[in-house]
């Protein structure tokens, strides 16, 4: 091999050097041409690619000309004219040149591959794989889609921060935040006239439950999730009507904390019974404290937490954020006491949510609870 890398006849095996010198250095084609020309003199020298040259007629090339054989690039002698045409980066050295080869027609009339649908739904994705919900399994038609993901810690480092005792969990509200993109994906495809950004729409669910999912720190976790039309089944999801002004907090709701509280007091009890919660999901900034009611308000971060990984995949709600929306309910049913949190408490299931339609300047929220 005359190598376009080095210039000269390489006679040994190439390495990882040679293959990131080929990508990273200019192309010495010219210089390695030269060097064929002058060691080997071929009396014909035919251009099979824009990057390769195969030559035939001399000794040693029975390998080379049966390749341009079956390449069917095979001259049909005596008809073939030729003219004398010396090459200039060959000084004094003349060089036949083929001038009249017939052309060849190709004929595009008829169509030979017939695609499936898997390959034209990966050719033609509408969206990128996302970090929570992964990306829609190739032929599952948008009518009942199914995503596949295969979850890694180290792809999602801030869910590590959510811990029941020793273990990784999924929030439940991960799970949400997934069927939430998963709708909205659908809905795009589906209506394409109509096609708005996930915040503009807005959500309900119902009768949702979460099952106990432990990750594993360096075992991949593998997750589908599939939308399909049912009458009345658990796990429901569908595009909700946006709730308007008349379903506001009233004044008296919306009215400053009362005697407002760290929240960090609060995520000391709770990790003291095994409910950690790292920085990335104490989204909760202040509670109002109220000693032995079942009522309270808290405010909560809306901003999702840093990623060493960026830009994140946009969510129309971050899983930590809503997670910090569902923790409260731990601190009601303690009456507002910190000494008397004494069990884990995880999200297991939902009757209602409705997520209205969500200002994307939107950087804290007012979260209302009741314990019964």
């Amino acid at each position: 091999m005359f190598s376009s890398v080095t210039g000269s006849l390489k006679e040994t095996t190439t390495d990882a050097l040679y293959w990131k010198t080929n990508m990273v250095s200019a192309v010495r084609f010219s210089e390695a041409l030269t060097e064929l020309v002058n060691t080997d003199t071929p009396t014909m020298i035919i251009e099979i690619g824009p990057r390769d040259t195969g030559w035939a007629g001399f000794t040693g090339s029975e390998s080379h000309f049966t390749t341009v054989e079956k390449s069917s690039i095979v001259l049909p002698g005596p008809r073939v004219q030729t003219q004398e045409k010396p090459y200039s980066m060959w000084p004094g050295i003349c060089v036949r040149t083929l001038v009249d080869l017939p052309n060849y027609s190709w004929n595009h009339s008829i169509k030979y591959w017939h695609e499936n649908a898997a390959s034209h739904d990966w050719r033609n994705k509408k969206f990128i794989t996302h970090d929570l919900l992964g990306f829609k399994i190739p032929s599952t038609a948008w009518e009942s889609p199914t995503w596949r993901k295969h979850l890694k810690l180290a792809d999602v480092p801030w869910l590590r921060g959510h811990k029941m005792g020793p273990d990784v969990l999924i929030p439940g509200e991960r799970l949400a935040t997934m069927a939430l993109e998963a709708m909205y994906q659908k809905n795009c495809v589906l209506n394409l006239e109509n096609t708005v950004a996930s915040n503009e729409l807005a959500y309900r669910f119902r009768d949702v439950r979460f099952e106990r999912a432990v990750v594993e720190e360096k075992k991949p976790t593998a997750i589908l999730l599939t939308l399909t039309n049912v009458p009345r089944l658990p796990g429901l999801i569908r595009i909700h009507d946006p709730i308007g002004d008349d379903e506001a907090l009233d004044e008296e709701r919306l009215a400053p904390l009362k005697n407002p509280q760290l929240a960090k007091l609060w995520y000391k009890a709770q990790r003291e019974v095994g409910m950690g919660f790292s920085p990335s999901f104490q989204t909760i900034k202040s509670i109002e404290s109220v000693s032995g009611s079942r009522t309270c308000r808290n405010l909560v971060s809306l901003e999702p937490p840093a990623s060493e990984w960026a830009p994140q995949s946009c969510c129309l709600f971050h899983p930590a954020i809503l997670d910090g929306c569902l923790q409260i309910a731990s601190r009601e049913n303690a009456a507002r006491e910190r000494s008397l949190v004494k069990d884990t408490m995880i999200t297991a299931l939902v009757d209602d949510i409705v997520i209205n339609r969500v200002p994307s300047e939107l950087a804290e929220g007012l979260s209302v609870a009741e314990s019964l």
